[in-house]
């Protein structure tokens, strides 16, 4: 009866939205529609792996697949299989019933799949410990923080929207413009962005690696693979033209290159080579529209060091001390692991594939593993009868405490400005108290697509083509600096002696690029060339990655935010020089064209005071990072939990800092350090470079546990206990033996 109900519901309200009420006939032959529309794809996908055209190892579009590839387990491939099945049966049904983009956002998740053959491709439930178990240490995969919805925060669920999705069909179809296609995003990068030549002087480059660092723990969006794991080739790599539309797989998406743009024509390209993002399906089970799957846990958690799934983890643990596996140099300094076989210099790994992409990443990610291993050796000399787990489980929150207040105390504040961080509530709590978190109240804590395939990127123009690393006398180590585009994917510096100690020093004086609308070559032209002469266009990308998620345009955005919409380009001139709007009218025909990534970039140029971003971009930025924090019942300084620090223990976690976990990890050579990392070493801003003994660390005897720590007297109070009963005994034995001597 409630079943019966359930569907008289959906179908009224679905009759609001449509001419067409879809009836239960509609509902399966959308669904077999969509079946046999998946299995031609797959059909398909084995003619291509036959004929050999997915990516070509040392490709561009091979770098740029371990990026976004998809590594995950059978079960992520198969669940993310059923979403594409469930996908194709919702166009379908859309198309069936003749309804509008907008008839279709509002109706299809109104319709249950539950008496259809697609209902067993939904989700399975996730169950929990029963309420009355505490959970003191964060589950791996991100699930059970909230017992109410155990799903929230997951690895391998949707981002969620801020904003209803703007897919041209309201289901699938990139965005475009109402009244004309939008131009490629290869046309918008080159009329829009500009050489690098603007620095934040105020800053390290350090700032950027960290974005980058967090950005790997909160998102991963993994580009479509075959049920192979392979990635399908979208460009033809012998001609550079595009593919035969017969070979083309349905999630590429290439990229148009102008036959006379300036720096592709000289290689005769005409196509950059993309494929569309992984989808899931959320655990409504519904029709619906795609929604991009986030392959890592949605919390900052540390994923980027300990993975995001069980069988991540083990492969990461040494299991011995609670320490993490590492590799060692030739004179014993630890670095990531190694894997067993590889043929090229991508073989070191961590908890996130994308560790090595720059050796600057690879550098922090060095250091936070060695940070984890300090504090398990620390914490194993205070307490020797912990586990094995135990030793692990406590480093693994202790150094997920300090990158939580490392990123709200140092970071943010650098991004975003003291009064953002007031606004939107971001300060954590102030010393000697805690903050508080109710399960019955809190949000999805899942990351907003805006965010994670738009807004953040603006980050990306930060990056120096050039990285600089310097001495311990802070001079230029020429033979050591390098040309980012040469190593992308390429971590085979590491090992050579002073490295990374003199990246470091890069790191925390090299000054960053502004984040404008400069973008470095390196990134424009050369992005994952290999051993091409050419790469890719990480801008053309990061646009085109916006419109097949469906994200809204920029002016739809400043809605969202509070701004006036933008009728005109010039309507933008109290957010964005005229300069830039005259660079956006070259790339755009109407202001409602705008891609909400480039609107970010543009207004940048003018930040809010005390910020880097533009009101939009800060909006975006600084709403996320309170729903990262705000809805996380593990967060660091959250009370009266199972896993709450003491209010001693939480006290010596705010006495952590980057600079002192740089001062801590680095091969020997660092003995000096600016006390705000993010900012530039300028003694007469109190920032200037001290010696590591004068920067505060944790004292980790807050962490000793009387109960496992051997004292004198739980040594030799046995003892004497033994001694007690065994004596008296021993005298017992003498005496009758001497006795039945004498007897005798």
């Amino acid at each position: 009866m409630k079943q019966h109900l359930k569907f008289v519901l959906i179908f009224l309200f679905a009759s609001v939205f449509a001419n067409d009420v879809p009836v239960l006939d509609d509902l399966h032959d959308a669904v077999e529609q969509g079946l046999a529309q998946v299995e031609s794809m797959l059909d398909l996908e084995s003619q291509l792996i036959a004929k050999g055209l997915t990516v070509d190892r040392g490709t561009s579009a091979h770098l740029h697949s371990l990026m976004v590839g998809n590594s995950g387990s059978q079960q992520q491939k198969d669940s993310a299989l059923n979403a594409v099945r469930i996908l194709a049966a919702s166009s379908h049904l859309k198309n069936k019933l003749n309804w509008s983009a907008d008839q279709a956002r509002r109706s299809l998740p109104q319709l249950s799949l539950d008496k259809t053959a697609l209902k067993n491709s939904c989700p399975e439930s996730i169950t929990c410990p029963s309420s009355n178990v505490t959970i003191k240490y964060r589950p791996i995969d991100g699930s059970c923080h909230n017992l109410f919805r155990p799903d929230w925060g997951k690895a391998n669920t949707p981002f969620q929207r801020a904003l209803p999705n703007a897919y041209s069909d309201g289901v699938f179809e990139p965005r475009n413009s109402p009244s004309s296609p939008l131009k490629s995003p290869r046309v918008v990068s080159t009329s829009f962005i500009k050489p690098a030549s603007t620095t934040a002087s105020d800053f390290t480059l350090m700032l950027m690696t960290w974005g980058q660092l967090i950005t790997h723990d909160l998102t991963k969006a993994s580009s479509f693979t075959s049920a192979d794991g392979k990635t399908p080739q979208c460009c033809n790599v012998t001609s550079g033209q595009p593919l035969d539309r017969e070979y083309l797989h349905p999630f590429c998406l290439s990229i148009e290159i102008p036959v006379n743009d300036q720096f592709y024509s000289k290689y005769n390209q005409t196509c950059m080579s993309f494929v569309r993002t992984q989808i899931g399906a959320d655990y409504s089970c519904s029709f619906g529209h795609a929604e991009q799957l986030n392959s890592i846990t949605h919390w900052l958690d540390g994923s980027m060091i300990y993975g995001s799934s069980s069988s991540e983890l083990s492969d990461l643990r040494l299991g011995q001390g609670g320490e993490l596996k590492n590799s060692t140099t030739s004179d014993g300094k630890e670095l990531l692991p190694l894997r067993s076989s590889c043929s090229d210099a991508t073989c070191y790994y961590a908890g996130d594939v994308r560790a090595q992409e720059n050796p600057q990443l690879a550098v922090v990610h060095t250091v936070m593993m060695r940070e984890h291993n300090r504090i398990a050796r620390a914490l194993k000399q205070l307490n020797s009868l912990w586990s094995e787990e135990v030793l692990f489980q406590e480093t693994r929150s202790i150094v997920i405490a300090e990158l939580h207040h490392i990123t709200y105390t140092e970071y943010l504040p650098a991004m975003l400005g003291e009064q953002a961080m007031r606004d939107y509530n971001l300060n954590p709590s102030a010393t000697d108290a805690y903050s508080t978190y109710d399960e019955t109240t809190a949000r999805d804590p899942s990351v907003w697509n805006e965010f994670a395939a738009a807004v953040f990127r603006v980050g990306h123009s930060q990056v120096q083509g050039t990285l600089v690393l310097y001495n311990a006398s802070d001079d230029q180590v020429p033979d050591q600096s390098f040309t980012l585009s040469s190593y992308f994917f390429d971590a085979s510096k590491l090992p050579q002696p002073g490295f990374i100690d003199n990246a470091i020093r890069g790191l925390t004086k090299q000054m960053p690029l502004a984040i404008n609308a400069e973008y470095t070559s390196q990134l424009t032209n050369y992005l994952f060339k290999g051993s091409n002469p050419y790469g890719m266009d990480l801008v053309a990308l990061n646009v085109q990655r916006g419109r097949e998620h469906g994200i809204p345009d920029y002016n739809t955005v400043r809605v969202f935010c509070g701004f006036p919409k933008a009728n005109t380009f010039d309507d933008l001139a109290s957010e964005i020089d005229q300069a830039t709007i005259n660079s956006l009218k070259n790339a755009y025909d109407s202001v409602d064209d705008i891609d909400l990534y480039i609107g970010c970039l543009a207004e940048s140029a003018q930040p809010v005071n005390g910020s880097l971003l533009g009101p939009t971009g800060l909006c975006v930025v600084a709403k996320q990072f309170a729903v990262t924090k705000n809805n996380d019942r593990f967060f660091y300084d959250v009370g009266n939990q199972p896993n709450s620090f003491t209010m001693v223990q939480l006290n010596e976690i705010r006495k952590t800092s980057l600079a002192r976990i740089l001062c801590d990890n680095n091969n020997g050579d660092v003995s000096t350090m600016q006390p705000k990392a993010f900012r530039a070493p300028d003694a007469t801003s109190n920032n200037g470079r001290q010696p590591c003994s004068s920067i505060p660390s944790i004292n980790l005897t807050a962490w000793k546990d009387a109960k496992a720590s051997p004292n004198k007297a739980s040594v030799v109070a046995p003892s004497v206990l033994l001694a007690f009963i065994f004596i008296p005994s021993l005298l017992m034995y003498i005496f009758i033996i001497d006795t039945q001597d004498h007897q005798c």
